[in-house]
């Protein structure tokens, strides 16, 4: 099979190590030079060309960007097609401003009582760079094949269906990228049964019936998302605000991750203080469901979360997260009333340092979560807090030691659990090709049970594609 990221990097390798030599010699046949653009990777092939350095072969395995045969993942966007498994060809290829994509094969193979076989076709069209700022129009459909398989009688879940996507999506620079705007918007067409009898209306446009045909079953509905981010580098500040609708009889069977009947708004800011010595990543997100209030209730769910980091020379680093979660719906029937909240919380820092040719490390974390569920009058609790501390010591002949201590304590409703376990392992590189490690865990479960653990192994490096490994441990467990 054509490895074509391998050929692509070596075309790559062979163009920049020419160009540098062009730069360096500075030929007088090539007029005068900009090294700074030159230089730029991303205009290599451009580059190349103008220097006479690449030929039309290697500049066409340029513009490709996938290419595959047999079973592969396509990957256009989050509202069409986006990792669905495809047996057959998929191909991406994009020669300067024009971007082309087409996949076709099939997606599932036909098993009787199990699935049909389904077909896939799909295309993509625009302008512009996919990493960069572009417009693309794409289209796919996906269908059933009747008969490709024996359904029983009994079987009433297996069902042939039909999907047809159509969708844009496109992303803006402005002012060299400070700003970046992007979205998507998509239609489909769902058929969840084909053997329904036909829906009949005039009023249903003639190119929609046949790309698709309209059954009793068949529904149309529409997504899209947007989000615009500031991004000043200098400063390290980042900021962006996005919104995402996605409704309740949209369906891409290309997207089998797309969560239906939502409405979500988010928002994020990162920002760097202190030479970027002190780190801040905040976020925000609620969405809810019921967009056209087809069901008894509507559940909303809140989420943010808050990131600190301190990285100054010479004294240990300490990490901050705290992130709270609540969902809850607004039904009027109090037995069906839902509340949940989860809350976490982590804590670490440490420090590395050196004393008697000795290289040291100390780490030491806290780690807590809490949930509260409530569903009518019935409610449930849960907890969790771990502590943690390591040691490592680097000698300056080859022996390493790494020591651990933990303690968690875990609460259900009145149940407590409490453990305590300390680790010490040890490593020495006996040559070159051996190594051998020794270590011990004892591990105590309060009022439950008592662990011990001796583990030995050793490593020995044959060649590069050999390796031989011996493992052993020896066990000792006792109920309390």
């Amino acid at each position: 099979m054509l490895d074509i990221d391998r050929l692509k990097s070596k075309i790559k390798n062979r163009i920049s190590e020419k160009i540098k030599e062009a730069i360096s010699s500075v030929d007088s046949s090539l007029g005068k030079l900009d090294i700074e653009a030159l230089s730029d990777p991303n205009k290599l092939a451009e580059n190349a060309e103008k220097l006479g350095l690449i030929s039309p072969s290697e500049k066409l395995f340029l513009n490709i960007k996938t290419l595959g045969i047999g079973k592969t993942y396509p990957e256009y966007s989050a509202l069409t097609v986006s990792g669905v498994p495809v047996n057959g060809v998929n191909l991406e290829f994009n020669p300067g401003l024009l971007y082309f994509a087409v996949a076709a094969g099939n997606n599932s193979d036909g098993i009787d009582d199990v699935s049909f076989k389904r077909s896939f076709l799909a295309g993509r069209i625009g302008l512009g760079e996919k990493e960069n700022a572009h417009f693309f129009l794409t289209a796919f459909k996906m269908k059933d094949d009747l008969n490709s398989i024996q359904v029983s009688s009994s079987n009433q879940s297996l069902l042939p269906q039909e999907n047809v996507v159509f969708g844009s999506e496109g992303k803006l620079n402005l002012f060299k990228k400070l700003i970046e705007i992007d979205g998507e918007g998509a239609i489909s067409g769902f058929t969840r049964n084909l053997n329904d009898a036909d829906f009949v209306s005039e009023s249903i446009p003639g190119f929609v019936k046949n790309l698709l045909t309209p059954k009793l079953s068949t529904s149309f509905d529409y997504a899209w998302k947007g989000k615009i981010a500031f991004n000043h580098e200098p400063s390290a500040t980042y900021l962006s605000l996005g919104a995402k609708r996605i409704g309740p009889g949209f369906m891409s069977l290309a997207a089998p991750n797309l969560r239906q009947d939502q409405f979500q708004l988010d928002f994020n800011f990162d920002q760097k203080f202190a030479d970027r010595k002190i780190t801040m990543k905040t976020f925000f997100r609620v969405y809810n469901d019921n967009l056209i209030n087809w069901k008894q209730s509507t559940t909303t769910t809140t989420s943010f979360g808050v990131n600190l980091g301190f990285y100054f020379p010479n004294i240990p680093f300490v990490q901050i997260n705290y992130s709270p979660y609540s969902q809850r719906n607004d039904n009027v029937i109090a037995a069906q009333k839902m509340e949940n909240t989860f809350d976490s919380f982590s804590l670490m820092t440490g420090y590395s340092y050196q004393f008697s040719g000795v290289y040291a490390s100390t780490m030491l974390s806290f780690n807590g979560q809490w949930q509260n569920s409530q569903v009518g009058i019935n409610s449930t609790k849960f907890s969790n807090t771990s502590f943690m501390i390591n040691q490592s010591l680097n000698f300056e002949f080859p022996l390493t030691l790494s020591s651990t201590l933990s303690m968690t304590q875990s609460k259900i409703l009145s149940i407590t659990s409490s453990i305590t376990e300390f680790d010490l392992n040890g490593s020495y590189q006996l040559s070159e090709i051996i190594s051998a490690n020794l270590g011990g865990t004892i591990s105590n479960e309060e009022n439950y049970t008592k662990r011990t653990i001796i583990y030995m192994g050793s490593n020995i490096i044959l060649a590069e594609w050999l390796r031989f490994e011996l493992q052993g441990n020896i066990s000792n467990y006792k109920d309390l």
